[in-house]
């Protein structure tokens, strides 16, 4: 009940709505997508591992907003964001939350204040599965038929009945 008050207020907000289907968005966002996942590699190869902690996160969110767009919905909040993903596509959101959590901690807070240490080996396991996440939800992307669009858009209003 509590993410149903939290996407009603967004909603009437008017920062999560029922857009055009936008192939054209669906596709900058995925480049958006595979360059801070290029990003990441680049700035954890020369040991900016907080930075690259930073950008697998947004890889992962635009990867994600790619995915909305192409259905025709726009979602301007993060969490309302992983919300959809897990009620629209029945997508794990485990890994993007956590994932979430590691770039407010990377971002937010000194090294002696994170909760967990923030070092090579977490970077690379960070772009790993941000890189994982990417494939699936790119694979959502190339399966999504008119069909499925017009499915997950009564999903998207059935919410807010």
């Amino acid at each position: 009940m509590k993410e149903q008050n939290f996407l009603h207020k967004l909603k009437k907000e008017k920062k999560l709505q029922l857009v055009e289907p936008s192939e054209e968005l669906s596709k900058a966002y995925t480049q958006k997508s595979q360059e801070y996942l290029q990003l990441a590699k680049l700035v954890i190869i020369n040991k900016f591992y907080e930075a690259g902690t930073v950008n697998t996160y947004y890889s992962m969110y635009y990867i994600s907003l790619a995915l909305l767009f192409l259905n025709g919905i726009k979602s301007e909040n993060h969490t309302a964001t992983l919300i959809l993903l897990k009620k629209l596509f029945d997508i794990d959101i485990t890994t993007i939350k956590q994932s979430k959590k590691d770039r407010i901690d990377s971002q937010y807070y000194l090294p002696d204040q994170q909760q967990k240490p923030i070092n090579e080996q977490f970077a690379k396991q960070a772009l790993n599965e941000a890189q994982n996440y990417y494939d699936i939800i790119r694979t959502s992307i190339e399966t999504t038929t008119n069909a499925k669009k017009e499915e997950t858009r009564k999903k998207f209003q059935n919410i807010f009945l």
